[in-house]
């Protein structure tokens, strides 16, 4: 998506990220949140730090069975695993969220401005991963399946989300 918008991407191991920065031989990075990226030390090699992440707005963990295996599980099991799941989530929500802006004012002390993205960038991010999407689509009906379904969500959440904006 970014290719189209004259980025050359690539990708590296997240522990090289640190090294590609300080040398140059990356000039921009996406690793994960602020508190993970402030760990990570980017603080002392980026003197920017943008949002909202386009390509990933949140984040939510997966945890992917086999379904024989699913299957082979007694139900208690099953039930440990759920509750594993949602516990890992609501952790996520009612934690490591908030602990973000920490690390954003930690970015902010070493000198790193934090901002967003012009609207004229999202812009052109958004119509780009359009475009990729639709072409993916074209090419693969698993695929277009999928991406309609997200997009009907979306589009039924919007309006959700839009009425509760402050």
């Amino acid at each position: 998506m970014i290719s189209r918008l004259g980025v050359s991407p690539v990708s590296i191991p997240a522990g090289e990220t640190f090294l590609g920065l300080d040398t140059g031989r990356i000039g921009a990075a996406e690793l994960s949140f602020p508190t993970i990226d402030t760990s990570a030390g980017f603080f002392e090699v980026a003197k920017h730090y943008y949002f909202p992440g386009w390509h990933q707005p949140g984040s939510l963990n997966e945890l992917l069975v086999n379904a024989d295996v699913w299957a082979g599980l007694a139900e208690s099991e099953r039930l440990a695993v759920r509750n594993a799941c949602s516990d890992l989530s609501i952790r996520m929500f009612a934690h490591d969220m908030q602990v973000q802006s920490a690390a954003l004012e930690e970015f902010r002390s070493a000198g790193v401005t934090v901002e967003r993205f012009p609207k004229e960038v999202l812009a052109a991010l958004q119509l780009a991963t359009e475009e990729v999407l639709e072409e993916a689509a074209q090419r693969d009906n698993d695929f277009a399946d999928v991406i309609e379904s997200y997009q009907n969500f979306s589009e039924r959440y919007d309006e959700y989300r839009e009425l509760t904006a402050f």
